[in-house]
């Protein structure tokens, strides 16, 4: 502003950007032209005003460019612009024929804190930055220890300088809140706590990526209104958006997206190009509007926003027969979400392979028969409708000719298990669980109870035999009166966490395999009113970790018959363990699994250099030098990962993990002094039930499967990989691709190596892998009220299990994921267990760290538009990485999808 320039006062005086105005204005000997009242309202009337007196300068809201006719004002030749997000379509469209300049700044830090250095770009496809720090201004980006983020990764801003305030009038402990010591200046330097979300650019220049206090939580997952704005706004048609999640149904929240036209406006096709381009969760409701509201200073007025009628909203496809309207339900019961439509994806929405079994097993409650393959191919209640059967007209049950008794085959995994320890010292290796249990139990009925699940499940009455070789016998019945036990726990009080725990040791001392005492159930009785708890323990050889999920629900249904004196009915089991261990001994001779031989042979070949100073030591490397270290992603994080990242690049949680904890060991060996030519050999363990199409959804045992797969993020550039640079997406589709090149299944290994006698002594002499991967998928922690419910998780303690203190120990290093649904959203876990004579603790703990950073790296990489498609996504063409990169590239070009 200089002499004699007409700068316009829009702002209401008791709004903070008036101070700019006036100070500047008149202290540069410029004029201000005043809008009034009316003139704020009303955009004709404004434009009027500003080209009767001359306006060249104004300082404005974005908002109010949104109502405006660039043509209308056409003589204001400089538009400062701020105190809200800046959408690429509105800067672009201002910018054509005006100077636009973008500014950031909090009352608190005086105004204006940053400003582009230049006019913006007409041509800029994305967001504006909000600019650099002025003179005497600092602004960092922190994360949640106040440490520094890296360039593309979004953190909170913090301001310092000389224009910062000092305080709130009245208020110390706002003031001790937002106004915090700054460690990066003298002692006694202050700096505000913005609330603010930003990330810097390579340029040096802050593009503004929200607000804290905005993120809202949507069926569980946190979301930035902002991120959707972003998206929305990119549509064809869309002149104006604001996202808000309302509720007009106390406990429904929904996010509407409200547009205004900015041409020809399809509603429909709004919402489309919203959900090819964000998660599930995050499609909004779509509501056109001719104007969106606005306050006296011109932001927009979210109260003032409508609330979206049913025929003006657009959402996903509601069911339109009655096996959608049951799936939908069943995905919504499963997920832990409110309503699914009929063309959600069941893994878009977070669901993933063992929750598929989950589903599997509901839907045959309720009359319908898939398979989990059928919910991994279709995905979506309407796709998946198609396939369902009626369980009342289905073909006969698998195996159901097969007697579920007798000599049960050992399976792969039993005979690593017994290879690796031998039969006398894996009595200590079991899955355990901890539920709640109703006030007034009795024991009576709950022995009563364990006797009818354990003959509906037959394998918990096996016994190990080892001679003439070994395999598991299954009697017709057996007595479980041994197995429970009552504690007396009325005057445990604060102990009871530990009392649980000296418990759950003695119960697994109990157990012993060859002697067939498989199980052991152990209620503490709290007293006759209040709920008590109840810990299950059974031998490994006997379930997997989803077989707690089908044991517990069962023994409850048990025992609620019995308690209501009825004859206990518990669901089939369409497929005995016992069937589906003989057809495995069968496939592993057949023609096809044969066939894979060399594959797996080519895979293992080479050889890795010790992850520790030395190779295991199966005389010292045991069971109880067991040592762990977890670290844990932040809720927004892990909606990402669970989400977002595994639809853009159309992959599954399991590759997303696999990818980070490959390039973090990548990482780890490097500052070792160690460089893996050929990548990392890794056993990938899964829940196993896939083999031959029946049905196990409802199967108790021990079904887990592990195969080799040699992994190699093809990169050295791991800090890239960190900040979530275009490396971070070459790594996803290198990792992606080599898991999809596993030979079949990924069974077959393990039925050549221990199922097959011609086939055993091959694989055996290659090397094995020394990192275990396994990752155990979601489990629902729930609110204090359904955690008080009976027969849910326990707080003392929910889903656990031991190795065997005598037991050697089958990797130098194992990886866990874990995700724990909680109120607040999902939060995934990872762990790394090593014996701790192998590794030191400081780092395994940098290594845990790594794997964490490198997933931050693709979450930041995908919420940055990364993705993709690979190759084995293509099943009817045969297409390279870099045909299909630039098909999507043209794709792009186009306004198209990935």
């Amino acid at each position: 502003v200089d002499a004699g320039v007409v700068a316009l006062q829009f702002a209401s005086f008791s709004f903070d950007a008036a101070v700019l105005d006036v100070a500047v204005t008149l202290a540069a000997g410029g004029t201000l032209a005043v809008a009034s009242a009316e003139e704020r309202k009303d955009p004709q009337a404004l434009a009027e005003m500003v080209g009767r007196c001359g306006v060249r300068v104004a300082s404005v809201v974005p908002s109010l460019l949104g109502v405006l006719d660039p043509d209308a004002v056409a003589g204001v030749g400089n538009w400062v612009l701020g105190a809200e997000r800046l959408s690429a379509e509105l800067a672009g469209r201002w910018s054509a024929g005006a100077r636009v300049w973008n500014t950031y700044g909090p009352t608190e830090a005086t105004v204006i804190t940053t400003a582009t250095a230049m006019p913006l770009d007409p041509e800029l496809g994305t967001a504006p930055p909000i600019g650099r720090p002025l003179p005497n201004n600092k602004v960092f980006v922190l994360d949640t220890f106040l440490k520094p983020v890296p360039v593309g990764v979004t953190g909170e801003v913090y301001i310092a300088g000389a224009g910062l305030a000092r305080g709130y009038i009245g208020r110390p402990g706002l003031s001790a809140e937002r106004f915090v010591a700054c460690p990066f200046a003298v002692p006694g330097s202050r700096m505000y706590r913005s609330g603010d979300l930003a990330k810097w650019t390579a340029d040096g220049d802050l593009v503004f990526a929200g607000r804290v206090d905005e993120q809202v939580k949507v069926r569980g997952f946190r979301v930035e209104p902002g991120e959707i704005e972003a998206v929305v706004g990119a549509c064809e048609g869309v002149g104006q958006v604001a996202v808000v999640v309302r509720e007009d149904v106390p406990g429904d929240k929904r996010l509407v997206a409200y547009v205004v036209p900015g041409g020809e406006l399809d509603v429909a096709a709004v919402r489309e190009f919203a959900a090819d381009r964000l998660p599930e969760y995050m499609v909004p409701t779509v509501m056109a509007l001719d104007a969106l509201p606005l306050t006296v200073n011109g932001k927009l007025d979210r109260a003032a926003l409508p609330a979206p009628g049913t025929a003006e909203m657009t959402s996903g496809r509601a069911a339109e027969t009655p096996t959608e309207e049951i799936l939908c339900g069943l995905f919504a019961e499963v997920l832990g979400l409110d309503d699914v439509s009929a063309d959600a994806s069941f893994f878009e929405l977070g669901g993933d392979s063992i929750m598929s079994m989950l589903l599997v097993s509901r839907a045959r409650k309720a009359g319908l028969v898939v398979s989990a393959r059928q919910v991994f191919e279709r995905r979506t209640p309407a796709d998946l409708a198609v396939a369902a059967r009626d369980v009342a007209t289905a073909d006969g049950l698998e195996g159901s000719g097969d007697t579920s008794t007798g000599e049960v085959p050992l399976t792969p995994v039993m005979h690593e298990l017994l290879l690796r320890a031998g039969a006398e010292r894996i009595r200590g290796v079991f899955q355990s669980t901890v539920v709640m249990v109703p006030a007034g139990t009795r024991l009576e009925t709950l022995t009563s109870a364990v006797q009818a699940v354990a003959e509906h499940h037959d394998i918990l009455r096996a016994r190990l035999d080892t001679e003439p070789e070994p395999r598991l016998l299954v009697p017709p019945t057996v007595s479980v009166a041994p197995w429970v036990h009552r504690v007396d726990a009325s005057a445990a009080g604060a102990d009871l966490e530990r009392l649980i725990a000296e418990q759950s040791r003695a119960a697994a001392d109990r157990l012993e395999p060859r002697a067939g005492v498989m199980a052991q159930v152990v209620w503490f009785d709290l007293g006759p009113s209040t709920p008590g708890r109840l810990l299950l323990v059974v031998h490994h050889l006997a379930v997997d970790t989803l077989s707690l999920r089908i044991l517990v629900p069962d023994l409850a249904q048990a025992y609620a018959d019995l308690a209501a004196g009825r004859a206990v009915v518990l669901e089939p089991v369409p497929t005995s363990f016992r069937h589906w261990a003989r057809a495995l001994r069968a496939e592993a001779t057949g023609q096809p699994r044969l066939a894979e031989l060399p594959a797996w042979t080519r895979l293992l070949r080479g050889s890795d250099a010790p992850l520790g100073g030395r190779p295991l030591d199966p005389a010292r490397d045991v069971g109880a030098t067991l040592r762990r270290v977890s670290v844990t992603a932040s809720a927004e994080l892990t909606a990402t990962l669970l989400t977002a990242v595994p639809a853009a690049f159309h992959a599954g949680i399991d590759d997303v993990l696999l990818t980070a904890l490959a390039s973090a060991v990548a990482e780890w060996r490097r500052h070792r002094g160690q460089h893996a030519r050929n990548g990392v050999l890794v056993d990938v363990e899964g829940h196993g039930r896939t083999s031959g199409g029946l049905d196990l959804a409802r199967t108790v045992g021990w079904f887990t499967s592990t195969y080799p797969v040699r992994l190699d993020p093809a990169t050295q550039d791991f800090a890239g990989l960190r900040g979530g640079g275009s490396v971070a997406g070459r790594a996803v589709k290198h990792i992606k691709e080599q898991l999809r090149a596993v030979p079949g299944d990924g069974l077959g290994h393990g039925l050549l190596r221990h199922l097959n006698p011609e086939t055993a002594p091959t694989l055996a002499a290659l090397p094995t892998a020394q990192i275990g991967f396994t990752y155990l998928g979601r489990f629902a922690d729930g609110t204090p009220e359904q955690t008080a419910a009976a027969w849910s998780a326990a707080p003392e303690g929910g889903l656990g299990g031991g190795v065997g203190d005598e037991v050697p120990l089958a990797h130098a290093l194992e990886a866990v994921g874990l995700v724990r649904d909680l109120p607040d959203g999902p939060l995934l876990t990872l762990t790394l267990a090593w014996p701790q004579h192998l590794h030191h603790t400081d780092d395994m703990r940098r290594l845990a760290d790594g794997w964490l950073a490198m997933l931050t790296g693709l979450a930041t990489h995908t919420t940055g538009s990364g993705g993709g498609h690979t190759p084995s996504d293509f099943s009817l063409i045969t297409l390279d990485q870099s045909q299909i990169d630039a098909l999507e590239a043209e794709l792009a070009d186009k306004g198209g999808a990935r």
